[in-house]
């Protein structure tokens, strides 16, 4: 276990260090890359390029068109395994009718909800979320949130300290920005983290749904996996 801890240290660290190292290096000031709430964009971007799109895009279709033709392949014909007799549970069927819900609100705009129109991010994934999960367990009788509730639950604030880092590194590239996020610092820290905590559950929520299908592992299971990272967790 010490080494495990010892490994995400040493890459937390040197995705916090590096980065100010670098700046520090070029001799620029850091002070405006750890402004917080990040407001100020000053790092000028390149213009689009067709040339660039058309070769980005050439290359993905290059890799994945093969890999999603060999999935196809493996999935035609295939009768999708469920539960016998398994229903939809309730509170999926719950966590649809809450998507639905906010997705009307969030993409209206009712003068009695402006109040809450800015934070329907957080419901609409956490009733996907729930949702995922519901149909994993009417498929195979079992779901993060049913059989691995407390796994599940450490996945938010884990996800948020997750993401976190990824708006670090993001102060030294700007990426991406956001609008119509004039908080203070507290305010924009809370209001940001329980967004940022849906991602690794929808994203592992997903896997799980994934990984359940039979030509998955028939399409791909013959493959031989590269063994570049090897953990005891």
């Amino acid at each position: 276990m010490k080494r495990p801890l010892f490994s995400l240290a040493a890459l937390v660290t040197a995705v916090l260090g590096l980065p100010s190292v670098g700046i520090w290096i070029w001799g620029a000031p850091l002070e405006k890359y750890l402004e917080f709430p990040p407001t100020t964009q000053f790092i000028p971007h390149a213009r689009f390029s067709w040339i660039a799109f058309f070769a980005y895009f050439t290359f993905i279709a290059l890799v994945v068109c093969p890999l999603f033709i060999r999935a196809f392949r493996a999935a035609r014909g295939q009768r999708e395994r469920q539960g016998a007799g398994r229903a939809f549970p309730w509170w999926g069927w719950t966590a649809v009718a809450w998507g639905v819900i906010f997705w009307v609100l969030a993409w209206t705009r009712f003068e009695w909800f402006s109040w809450f129109q800015p934070h329907t991010f957080a419901p609409l994934w956490i009733s996907f979320i729930v949702a995922v999960n519901a149909y994993c367990y009417r498929k195979t009788g079992s779901s993060l949130l049913t059989g691995q509730t407390r796994f599940f639950l450490i996945l938010f604030p884990c996800s948020a300290a997750f993401w976190w880092l990824f708006e670090f590194l993001n102060r030294f590239v700007q990426n991406w920005h956001y609008t119509g996020a004039e908080y203070g610092p507290i305010r924009y820290f809370a209001l940001a983290s329980v967004s940022f905590s849906t991602v690794l559950p929808a994203v592992l929520s997903v896997q799980q749904v994934v990984f359940s299908l039979g030509w998955l592992q028939r399409g791909f299971g013959s493959w031989k996996n590269f063994g570049l990272i090897q953990s005891k967790w």
